[in-house]
């Protein structure tokens, strides 16, 4: 039996958080109340390096549970840049306890700026759409954390940043694409991760 998997809202909660905690102060406060008057004490937050994790030149990662195991895993988007071996996406698996390894999968030729992670074809494990350089993919999860290109050429644009929801209230997973320098394409799914642009 298939395991519970994140949906796209705790994906981007947990984005949000994580975001907050990087680029705010790194400090919490902490108010008490004294009779009339109220003291801030402020403890640091401590970021400890424990993993270096590829070689590539990164530009997009999404979180999620990819292999249903639950545990976080990691769809990183790469580019080709000055020492970057390769271009191709790579899944890391984690062990548990925050310890990620390669899968060895190697993801398509094009370089890739984003990705977002959903079930796309509405087999209960999570997908993905990945934003790039030329025609975006998709590719599909089975569910053990390999994925297959699912053969979709979408678009032919400098595309940057996507974001999957039910824009039309169907049930099913979208995808908002923006592009650099050209008009944001709206792809919607059938259900069965096949996409098509918006009218």
């Amino acid at each position: 039996m298939k395991r519970p998997f994140l949906n796209l809202t705790t994906i981007l909660f947990m984005s949000t958080i994580a975001l907050v905690l990087v680029f705010a102060s790194l400090e919490t406060q902490a108010y008490v109340e004294i009779g009339s008057e109220t003291a801030v004490a402020t403890t640091p937050i401590i970021f400890t390096r424990t993993q270096t994790i590829g070689q590539s030149a990164s530009y997009g990662v999404a979180l999620g549970d990819l292999d249903n195991d639950n545990d976080l895993d990691a769809f990183v988007a790469n580019v080709l840049f000055e020492t970057a071996l390769s271009n191709t996406n790579k899944v890391w698996l984690n062990n548990g306890s925050g310890q990620f390894t390669d899968s060895g999968q190697s993801l398509g030729s094009m370089d890739s700026y984003a990705v977002a992670l959903g079930d796309l074809d509405g087999d209960k494990d999570l997908d993905a759409f990945v934003a790039n350089d030329g025609e975006n993919t998709v590719w599909v999860n089975d569910g053990q954390g390999n994925f297959s290109d699912s053969g979709q050429k979408l678009g032919a644009n400098n595309s940057h940043t996507v974001l999957l929801a039910d824009v039309n209230q169907d049930g099913r997973l979208d995808a908002y694409v923006a592009n650099y320098g050209q008009a944001n394409v709206l792809w919607l799914n059938d259900g069965t991760g096949q996409f098509r642009t918006y009218p």
